[in-house]
């Protein structure tokens, strides 16, 4: 976690400084997660359902990056965001619900496009990893367990680490505000277990603040 946290810092640093040039923006955000993971099970799907988290991060895109298209651009984004989801009918005797829950540390490559400066659409591919993760199982009669998710590539643990996937982001400029929706979803299979197979899918909502990206970009 320590690490991470570093990693992010000297982004941040970094892209403050970047967001003093014409072509270059900083935002930085935060808001809600909307995700669901699909569930197969032994070929056979299992329905589970929005499990609401939050979600903060910092984007850094360079546009400007040639005269005949000033609007193109790219740049990379580094997020915290829960992912995960609520399994109605879980397999524990006397279990009402079980509220599955992880937390990543997520990369994105991003390659986007302004309109007009008021609407902004990107897109890429992201690689995460999980830094945490724990279902939270309530019992009839309202009382709850709280177990921790293990990590790993054996079948013995609960979910893989490591996540890649794509995602599609659509942001609306107003002056110094960014308003973003965006849709992640993975391309991995998360779950260590031969017969089982887990895929992330995200939507996000988040509002944040730019800097940067010179007079024409306001």
């Amino acid at each position: 976690m320590k690490k991470t946290l570093i990693v992010i810092s000297t982004f941040l640093m970094i892209a403050q400084s970047n967001a003093q040039k014409g072509g270059t923006e900083l935002t930085i955000k935060g808001g809600v997660t909307l995700p669901k993971y699909s569930y197969l099970n032994g070929g056979s799907s299992e329905d589970r359902s929005v499990y609401q988290g939050i979600t903060a991060g910092i984007t850094l895109m360079q546009y400007k990056i040639s005269r005949e298209n000033p609007g193109l651009g790219f740049g990379l984004s580094i997020d915290y965001l829960q992912a995960g989801a609520i399994n109605k009918q879980p397999t524990i005797a006397g279990a009402v619900d079980a509220k599955n829950r992880i937390t990543y540390i997520r990369t994105t490559g991003l390659f986007g496009a302004k309109i007009q400066n008021f609407l902004e659409i990107s897109g890429g591919l992201y690689l995460e990893k999980a830094i945490s993760g724990e279902s939270v199982v309530t019992k009839t009669g309202g009382a709850t367990t709280t177990t921790a998710f293990s990590f790993g590539d054996k079948s013995t643990y609960d979910f893989i680490p490591f996540d890649l996937g794509y995602a599609i982001n659509a942001n609306f400029n107003i002056s110094k505000v960014k308003i973003g929706l965006s849709l992640h979803e993975g391309l991995s299979d998360i779950a260590p277990q031969t017969d089982i197979k887990i895929r992330n899918s995200i939507y996000s909502i988040t509002l944040g603040l730019r800097l940067g990206g010179g007079k024409n970009n306001d």
